[in-house]
């Protein structure tokens, strides 16, 4: 049974590949690239489905992780597909993910 380190390591792996996919991507060809688009979707349902199976302990000893977020995401990518704003994944991506790196990481995004 995988534990808190495990998702984790997850959470970091998706979110740096978010980072490299994100990298020279204009918010336009965000738009444009279905194969991007869906990169940065799959990795962001990633992050979200592994924050919510971190122990509630976990989560708790680190109220600076936005969490609640990051699974929110995942159930309007998953459950509410049609509806996923592109302003909100692409704020993810380039904004959101980068904290989440340091906040988890302790480093520069």
């Amino acid at each position: 049974m995988p534990r808190d380190e495990d998702y984790l390591a997850d959470i970091v792996e998706a979110a740096g590949l978010v980072q490299t996919y994100a990298e020279g991507l204009t918010r336009a060809a965000l738009e444009q690239d279905p194969k991007s688009r869906d990169a940065l979707l799959h990795r962001l349902l990633v992050i979200g489905e592994a924050a919510s199976k971190l122990s509630d302990g976990f989560r708790a000893s680190r109220p600076d992780v936005p969490w609640r977020q990051m699974i929110g995401m995942r159930n309007v990518i998953v459950h509410q597909y049609g509806f996923v704003d592109l302003d909100v994944v692409w704020l993810a991506a380039t904004r959101d993910v980068p904290e989440l790196v340091r906040l988890l990481t302790g480093g520069a995004p």
